[in-house]
């Protein structure tokens, strides 16, 4: 499945850092005294997500291993052509990136945090010395003692 094939009919634009904001927040982890900066992947947030609306991916049942589609019962969702219906996250569609970005913000602004209004990707804590940049999956995230 090519995401470049998926017509998604709304803006898909997602705000994520670019490598100069990357770079930016590592090099202040270096220069800040008592800093610290962990590095995470989210990627089963980001593909555990729902989407909005299902899209559906042709692919012939016979190249999955006869214990996946066993296991993950492939033969139920499968039809009679060969379309899977996908009803979550996966890589290749244009629009994950929008989805997994609002479900972050909407799990996050409760506890403080916020994208920073003039560098995309770049988020803060209201009140404690945390920030985090974000690119697709991965976050930078610095904290001052």
């Amino acid at each position: 499945m090519g995401g470049d094939k998926v017509d998604y009919p709304d803006n898909v634009q997602t705000d994520t850092a670019d490598i100069i904001t990357s770079k930016l927040l590592l090099s202040s982890v270096v220069f800040t005294p008592r800093s610290r900066c962990c590095i995470l992947d989210i990627k089963d947030f980001y593909l555990n997500n729902k989407l909005l609306r299902f899209e559906f991916m042709r692919m012939p049942i016979s190249l999955f291993p006869a214990e996946i589609v066993q296991q993950y019962e492939l033969q139920k969702i499968v039809s009679h052509y060969g379309f899977i219906q996908i009803e979550k996250g996966i890589y290749v569609l244009p629009h994950m990136g929008k989805i997994a970005n609002i479900e972050l913000e909407t799990h996050l602004r409760p506890f403080g945090y916020h994208p920073c209004p003039r560098t995309p990707g770049l988020w803060r804590h209201k009140s404690r010395p945390i920030s985090f940049a974000l690119v697709v999956y991965d976050f930078a995230i610095k904290y001052v003692d």
